[in-house]
């Protein structure tokens, strides 16, 4: 998504087009994740940092 580069900038973009956020941080993930829901489009997204994901993705 062009200008979309952080959560916060996520929950901005969801914000101007007028949906209601759901914002969370899971306790498993030390402050590494944050969880981003928006009912009204269906969408739960996790973002993670890249230390988090580094042991999943191999480039």
């Amino acid at each position: 998504m062009t200008g979309v580069e952080t959560p916060d900038d996520f929950i901005e973009l969801m914000h101007q087009k007028g949906c209601d956020v759901k914002i969370s941080d899971p306790p498993n993930f030390q402050g590494n994740s944050v969880t981003v829901q928006v009912p009204a489009k269906s969408l739960y997204i996790m973002f993670v940092t890249k230390e988090l994901c580094k042991d999943f993705v191999q480039r």
